[in-house]
C-alpha cells in the first residue's frame, strides 16, 4: 500500500506540474478561455484580471506539484491541491454538461482534449488526492526543510519567469495553426468530409420539412415548391485549422486572397491599436523605412481600425490598414503587436515585436540576426 501511495504522489504531482507547464507556455490562451467563462457567467467585470489569474494559477499548479514531490508540509500541500482540483472539476463538469465553452483549456492548445475526458480526468485526480489525504502520514520529505524551500522558490521563479517571457515574446512551443512554415491558404481550406458520411438537405414543402440526401432529390424538386432550410453532414464535422481569417479594406472589400497571393508582405497584428507605434520600440520607424525602401507591403491588421488616427495616417502613409475579427488576431498574435513575414500566404517568420524585435537598439542584435536577412 505504501508503494501505491508513493507512486500516486509522484503521478498526481507530475500531472499538476505538466498541466501548469503546458499552460505557462501560453498564458494568454488560458486568459482567453477565462474570458469565455466570464462572459457566460455574466461576470465581465473580471476580464481585466484574466491575465493575472492565468499567470497565478499556472504558477500555483507547478509549485503545488513540486511541493507534493518534495514532501513539503503534506497537510497544507494536499489541502491546496484539493481546493485546486475541486475548482477544476467544477469547471470541467460545467463544460461537460452544458457544452459551453466547447473546451475547458485544461492542457492548453498544445494538448486539446474533449470535455468529457477532462472531467473524468479531474474526477480521477480528486479520488487520488483524497487517497493521499487519507494516508498523508506516509508522505515524508525527501529533502531537508532548507532544500524544500529552495525547490519551491526555484519552481515559483521559473514558472512566473517563463510566463512573463512568453507574454512579451511569443510561446516557446507554438501549438497554434499560424506556425512558421505553415501556409495560411492551406490552413483555411475546409477538409473533405470523412468517408461514409452523407450530406443531408432539409427543405420545407407545403409547411412541412422534408429531409433527403444529396443524391436523392425528389423528382418534383423546384425552387418554387421547395424552400431551403438547412444542410448538414451525418459524419463528424472537421473544421479547418484556421477559421474566420478574413481581411477587409477600409471600404469593406474582402482583400484576403489578394494579400495571401502577394509575393511578399509584412503584416503587423495589433489588437490594441490605440498604442502609438512609437511605443512599440525605437526600431519601428526603421522597420517602416526598410519595408518602404524595398517596396515590401507593410500591413497593419486590427479589429479596431477606427482607432488609427488621422495623425498616424499622415505619419505612416505607406502602411495599409486592414480590419479583421478579434479571434483570429488573438490566435495569430499572442503578443501585441506581432510581425509576420508572408510569401504567397506561407509564414516565413513570426516575431513578437514589443520586446524581441522592435525594442532592440540595433537590428543586428535582434532574433533574426539583422532585419535585412529576414527580408532576403
Amino acid at each position: 500500500m505504501k508503494l501505491l501511495i508513493h507512486l500516486l504522489r509522484f503521478l498526481v504531482g507530475g500531472l499538476f506540474i505538466f498541466s501548469g507547464l503546458v499552460k505557462a507556455n501560453d498564458p494568454l490562451g488560458l486568459t482567453y478561455k477565462m474570458e469565455e467563462f466570464f462572459e457566460i457567467w455574466h461576470t465581465i467585470w473580471m476580464i481585466p484580471f484574466g491575465t493575472t489569474l492565468s499567470v497565478s494559477m499556472n504558477a500555483l499548479e507547478i509549485v503545488a506539484g513540486v511541493a507534493l514531490w518534495v514532501g513539503w508540509k503534506p497537510k497544507w500541500t494536499l489541502g491546496g491541491l484539493l481546493v485546486l482540483i475541486l475548482f477544476f472539476t467544477g469547471l470541467t463538469g460545467y463544460t461537460y454538461y452544458t457544452g459551453y465553452p466547447k473546451t475547458c483549456g485544461c492542457f492548453g492548445d498544445c494538448l486539446p482534449i474533449d470535455a468529457s475526458v477532462s472531467f473524468y480526468k479531474d474526477v480521477a485526480l480528486l479520488f487520488g488526492i483524497g487517497l493521499l489525504i487519507w494516508k498523508q502520514a506516509w508522505i515524508q520529505p525527501i529533502f531537508s526543510n532548507r532544500y524544500q524551500r529552495v525547490c519551491l522558490l526555484a519552481a515559483a521563479i521559473f514558472s512566473v519567469g517563463l510566463e512573463f517571457y512568453v507574454l512579451h515574446h511569443l510561446p516557446i512551443v507554438d501549438c497554434l495553426p499560424y506556425q512558421v512554415g505553415k501556409s495560411i491558404i492551406e490552413q483555411r481550406k475546409q477538409p473533405p468530409p470523412p468517408s461514409g458520411s452523407t450530406v443531408m438537405f432539409v427543405y420545407k414543402k407545403n409547411g412541412k420539412e422534408i429531409e433527403f440526401a444529396a443524391d436523392q432529390f425528389p423528382l418534383d424538386f423546384n425552387a418554387q415548391t421547395y424552400q431551403f432550410v438547412r444542410r448538414y453532414d451525418t459524419g463528424e464535422i472537421i473544421q479547418a485549422p484556421i477559421q474566420g481569417f478574413v481581411l477587409y479594406g477600409m471600404g469593406g472589400t474582402d482583400t484576403t486572397d489578394a494579400v495571401l497571393e502577394t509575393d511578399r508582405v509584412m503584416m503587423i497584428f495589433s489588437e490594441r491599436i490605440q498604442d502609438d507605434p512609437k511605443n512599440w520600440g525605437a526600431s519601428f520607424n526603421a522597420l517602416y523605412q526598410l519595408a518602404k525602401s524595398q517596396k515590401i507591403p507593410l500591413l497593419l491588421i486590427t479589429n479596431r481600425p477606427d482607432l488609427w488616427t488621422l495623425e498616424r495616417k499622415r505619419s505612416y502613409p505607406e502602411i495599409i490598414l486592414l480590419s479583421c475579427d478579434r479571434t483570429p488576431i488573438r490566435t495569430a498574435a499572442r503578443v501585441t503587436p506581432t510581425l509576420f513575414e508572408l510569401k504567397r500566404g506561407s509564414i516565413q517568420g513570426k516575431w513578437g515585436m514589443h520586446v524581441t524585435f522592435l525594442n532592440s537598439d540595433s537590428f543586428s542584435q535582434n532574433i533574426c540576426f539583422g532585419i535585412e536577412k529576414c527580408f532576403d
